[in-house]
Formats: C-alpha cells, structure tokens, sequence
C-alpha cells in the first residue's frame, strides 16, 4: 500500500539523523514526521492495524510514543561493499497518545528538526 500524502491534517517534515527502536521489536530510523505520525523505515516486519510502542531519540530528547501502523511495505536496500540487497520495511504511524506534555516535546522535536536539507528515500 502505498503513502497517500494528500489526506494527511498535518504537514510531514524531512528529516535526518534521527533514530529510535519499536519497544521489544527493531531499530528503526525516522523519515519524516508530523504531530499525528510519521513514516518510518524498520529490518522487521510490522503489522498494518497493530499498536506498537515507539521510541524516537534525538540529541538527549527520548519520546515514547503509541502508534498504529496504517501502511506498510517492503522494499529493498544496498549494503555498503556487499552484491546483495537487505529487506528493509517501510511503514506509516497514526499516534494514538499524543498527549499535551507529549505534544508539545514532538514539536519542539519537530521545530530544531524542520530545516534540514532533505534527503531522498525513494
């Protein structure tokens, strides 16, 4: 399924650099976000309609976010120096706890981070 940028409410920022791991599953590494959600990119598997547990860090901010995976989909990546390609799982996040503290740290996280050169993921 792929990423339907024109229903989003609020605008996605590219950003770069920023990390974080889905509580008990896998590393995973943030493309873009907003206050409702974010794209990410993941080794493993998640499944579309489960709530999982995220925890995004940058600098010495660490967010612990709930989230429901709306879209998910496999893709592919060169390894430095290796002939073959790795799986790599791309993934749209609705929040599900976007609270008011949690809120207003996700958009200062969002703020420091919004002018960054964007990068390409296609």
């Amino acid at each position: 399924m792929a990423e339907n940028n024109e229903n989003r409410r609020n605008q996605r920022y590219i950003v770069e650099d920023i990390h974080g791991n889905v509580l008990y599953t896998a590393d995973i590494e943030v493309l873009n976000i907003s206050i409702d959600g974010a794209a990410i990119e993941t080794p493993r598997r998640l499944e579309v309609n489960r709530e999982y547990t995220f925890r995004i860090n940058y600098k010495d901010i660490s967010l612990s976010l709930k989230g429901n995976v709306v879209w998910a989909l496999l893709t592919t990546r060169s390894k430095e120096g290796a002939q073959a390609s790795v799986p790599v799982y791309r993934a749209g996040i609705k929040f599900t706890d976007v609270l008011s503290e949690k809120a207003e740290a996700l958009l200062k996280f969002i703020e420091e981070n919004r002018g960054k050169k964007a990068r390409s993921h296609q």
